[in-house]
């Protein structure tokens, strides 16, 4: 039995009983998707506030929220791995959703922990049955067939953020703000930085880490602007392709997956480009993908994609770009800050000012909610900004 399918049953046996049903319903906005993920064979995007995924059986799409599996907001990082979907907080929560059978087991200990100060999850790598997660304060070592947390590593001194984790037969990497640090997967003392070398290059922003076989790739410069694309063996590392409007990168199956702000680029042996998707659908279609803001793609199988993208969502598309978008309804944006009933319709502005009252510079936008669905979510005017109130008449609610 796979190491992942054998974690799926575990985590049956551990969950706990059905949760209330919730009282609240969250309506979450899905504008602004920078994560993508597949688990039972559903891709999974969403953003911070909320997840939705496309299930091929049903041929439906559901969400995932606070109210509904997921145990906090926050979300800054997911990762699929068999059945599993693996979910990581800005607050260091961590939750193991099983995709197939809907059940959740929290994972608490980083979030309740006073060591560290920056708990958030920047990235997570399965390994068999282990999760090496990056964070704040440097690597978590999770046991995925206990449900908790093994050990915790500090890369340096001042336990440097970890963005990205890496690992090959005998090395394991994570990736900082300053380089690239490496340790033997065998010291018994990973918790010691002392263990840990940084390497004499790439040095620089490292955004990411993705491993094939014995070969591990960085990704060293800005997110969203220009980065070097670094091959790492244990022999030394040598820069390989310049990439332009970087967001993301994961490999599988010996491809390595390159999200661009633009276009999706699948590499196979030598770096050489397979695929590149850089638009969805037919042109002709109302729902064509023609101007991709794409964040982050990863695969489904073979020759199916599941991209994050920062207007559409979720998108499900063939290397050949042929597919289509899902996007669950909501309000233009998770930051309101006045709410207004008019009638039986609801008016939700924002976003306002931030908490001490400072403009922001974002133009106004009013979302109204009409017998349950929202069905107007527009800019006001090209120059308004911060929006503080909504009123209506209370002789005529379509007077707002």
């Amino acid at each position: 039995m796979r190491a992942a399918a054998i974690l799926a049953a575990t985590l049956a046996a551990l969950a706990p009983g059905p949760r209330a049903k919730a009282q609240w319903t969250l309506h979450t906005s899905f504008n602004g998707a920078t994560m993508a993920a597949v688990a039972a064979g559903k891709a999974v995007a969403g953003n911070s506030y909320g997840l939705t995924y496309y299930d091929p059986a049903e041929g439906l799409t559901s969400t995932l929220d606070k109210a509904n599996h997921l145990s906090s907001s926050g979300i800054s990082a997911i990762k699929g791995d068999g059945d599993i979907l693996v979910v990581g907080y800005a607050n260091g929560d961590i939750d193991l959703v099983d995709m197939a059978q809907m059940t959740t087991y929290n994972i608490p200990e980083l979030r309740l922990s006073t060591k560290h100060n920056d708990k958030a999850v920047n990235s997570i790598t399965p390994a068999g049955s282990q999760y090496y997660i990056g964070f704040g304060g440097g690597v978590l070592e999770v046991d995925g067939r206990k449900a908790e947390i093994k050990s915790a590593w500090s890369v340096t001194a001042d336990g440097a953020d970890v963005r990205g984790v890496a690992l090959t037969t005998d090395h394991i990497y994570a990736a900082t703000a300053t380089g690239i640090y490496r340790a033997r997967r065998d010291s018994r003392l990973l918790e010691d930085p002392g263990q840990w070398s940084l390497l004499t290059s790439p040095r620089g922003n490292t955004l990411s880490l993705a491993a094939m076989a014995d070969t591990v790739y960085a990704a060293v410069g800005r997110a969203g602007g220009d980065v070097t694309l670094w091959k790492i063996t244990a022999d030394g590392a040598e820069a390989t392709k310049r990439l332009g409007s970087y967001r993301s990168m994961s490999a599988r199956g010996g491809k390595l997956l390159v999200t661009r702000s633009g276009g999706v680029d699948l590499l196979g042996a030598g770096l050489a480009v397979e695929a590149t998707v850089t638009t969805v659908g037919r042109p002709d279609t109302a729902d064509a993908v023609a101007k991709p803001q794409f964040r982050m793609a990863e695969m489904i199988d073979g020759k199916t994609l599941a991209i994050a993208d920062n207007e559409a969502c979720l998108i499900i598309s063939d290397t050949a770009g042929m597919g289509k978008a899902y996007k669950p309804n909501g309000p233009l944006s998770n930051i309101s800050s006045c709410i207004t009933a008019a009638g039986d319709d609801i008016y939700a502005g924002g976003p306002g000012r931030n908490g001490e009252l400072n403009n922001q510079g974002n133009p106004a936008s009013v979302s109204v909610l009409r017998d349950g669905v929202w069905h107007s979510s527009a800019k006001t005017w090209a120059d308004s900004r911060e929006p503080c109130m909504v009123a209506a008449n209370p002789r005529d609610p379509s007077d707002v």
